[in-house]
């Protein structure tokens, strides 16, 4: 059962689809997905962008943010997760005690992505 989408979500969205999630079924089987792609909106409406489309765009105030995720302004139209709103879902994922996470991969990923933990339940 999905709870919804939480791409580029608020952390804090995605602690409770992980949570609630692991409270209607166990927590070894569940597999999360979590797209590297972050998403622009334009006049013919809503696309993937690769992080490194969107990299460019992130300032240091970005970067900074508590839940790491980075979104443009209104005006903007663009959202990506970051490297670190990346690792800080592993972290949920890996918490919960989940099976793990897959990435789903569209090319253009920051290379960061690839020195992220690996995460399984018997992971430390």
């Amino acid at each position: 059962t999905t709870r919804g989408p939480v791409v580029q979500a608020p952390l804090e969205r995605w602690r409770e689809v992980v949570r609630r999630s692991a409270h209607e079924a166990p927590a070894r089987r569940l597999l999360f997905a979590l797209p590297t792609a972050g998403i622009a909106w334009e006049a013919g409406g809503v696309r993937a962008a690769s992080q490194a489309e969107l990299y460019p765009r992130l300032t240091e105030a970005h970067q900074q943010l508590p839940d790491g995720a980075a979104r443009g302004t209104a005006s903007d139209g663009w959202a990506t997760e970051t490297d670190r709103s990346i690792e800080l879902k592993l972290r949920v994922v890996h918490d919960a005690g989940a099976a793990g996470v897959a990435l789903p991969i569209a090319g253009g990923e920051s290379t960061r992505l690839w020195s992220q933990p690996v995460i399984s339940p018997d992971a430390g």
